[in-house]
């Protein structure tokens, strides 16, 4: 707290960090989300597995929307604040499956990274 009961403002160039039980809340919302866009979509590419030519040339627009929403479900974790460790694990296992180009890190650099976040985090 400030001179007579204000609360200072942050330094430029940073925000503040929601109260850990609003990051709770936002990161289940976020999660849920999340969950649900992959699984409408792995839902949608089993429904059209095998189809041909001409049947995905109907469909592709349906699954195009369904592949942006899974994408901005995934922005959405991403920008949430992780509300403890395991939620953070969480996200950087995410962040490591959808956002970094395939095979633009070393699988074995990456196993190593995955493996310290899921030993640190504890079981869940």
């Amino acid at each position: 707290m400030g001179a007579k009961g204000t609360e200072e403002a942050p330094p430029p160039g940073f925000t503040r960090s929601p109260s850990p039980a609003k990051a709770g809340e936002d990161w289940s919302i976020a999660l849920a989300a999340f969950h649900s866009a992959e699984a409408e979509m792995r839902a949608f590419e089993r429904a059209t597995a095998g189809g041909s030519a001409e049947e995905e040339e109907v469909w592709l627009p349906v699954y195009e929307a369904r592949l942006d929403a899974f994408g901005g479900a995934v922005r959405a974790v991403m920008r949430v604040p992780a509300p403890d460790f395991a939620a953070f694990a969480a996200k950087l296992e995410l962040f490591f499956e959808h956002e970094i180009e395939p095979h633009s890190v070393d699988e074995e650099c990456l196993a190593a990274v995955l493996a310290d976040v899921q030993r640190l985090a504890g079981p869940t």
